[in-house]
């Protein structure tokens, strides 16, 4: 795991993690890392506290990226040690299909239960209950250019 934060953007946000999950195992996977964005939309169903936000996954975005970043048109042939790495498609998009968004679900629903300048700690309405801890980083605005990046803790 190399990164995971959360983009807040007016009444949608995505979940970013970035893996590099291969370490050792593949030597042609050396330096390579797959970012997955998780995109959803989101609403207030309360906002009495604890206030409550209903979430709806819309949107899965793929990213795969190596240290080694030359095209297949480099010259290089199917014995270069890289030649597995540029077989992987760079990008791929999916949108899930409305029947599986649990747009109305309570399964998909989450209250917050802390809200400060920089903290912000929600727990999970469904059977796991899970509790997320999001830290507001400071730099948000000027490095992602998004209203809100929430690096994550579990």
């Amino acid at each position: 795991l190399r990164d995971i934060r959360q983009v807040i953007t007016g009444d949608t946000f995505s979940n970013v993690v970035t893996l590099a999950p291969w370490p050792g195992v593949i030597d042609a996977f050396k330096g390579a890392s797959v970012t997955l964005s998780l995109d959803h939309d989101y609403k207030v169903v309360s906002q009495s506290y604890p206030a409550r936000l209903r979430i709806s996954l819309r949107e899965v975005r793929r990213t795969f990226s190596t240290d080694d970043e030359s095209g297949p048109d480099s010259g290089s042939d199917w014995q270069d040690e890289n030649f597995l790495t540029k077989l992987v498609p760079k990008t791929s998009q999916y949108t899930v299909p409305a029947p599986f968004r649990r747009e109305n679900s309570p399964l998909s629903e989450f209250d917050v239960t802390y809200l400060s300048e920089t903290l912000r700690i929600t727990r999970g309405t469904g059977a796991g209950q899970e509790l997320r801890i999001f830290q507001r980083a400071p730099y948000a605005e000027e490095v992602w250019g998004m209203d809100e990046v929430y690096p994550t803790t579990d």
